[in-house]
């Protein structure tokens, strides 16, 4: 006796093995298209280089604000 579950399971692999997905093409297609990815790609590169000076600008200070509560408990 087959029980629902299997039926369910015998489809799922039908369907798996009889549809292969279309490949996205993410080629540009003129050359608009092309020179705005290229801004956009170029932009979140300058956006990560910031938020990495910003990281490093944050820990600067808390080690700063750090070093001067040592300093101040240890009487220095």
């Amino acid at each position: 006796m087959t029980t629902s579950t299997d039926r369910f399971r015998e489809q799922l692999a039908t369907y798996r093995t009889t549809t292969e997905p279309e490949p996205v093409d993410l080629r540009p297609a003129n050359a608009f298209e092309a020179v705005t990815r290229q801004m956009v790609e170029s932009m979140a590169d300058e956006l990560h280089e910031i938020r990495n000076r910003l990281n490093s600008l944050l820990f600067m200070m808390a080690g700063a604000i750090v070093l001067d509560v040592v300093s101040r408990l240890t009487g220095q």
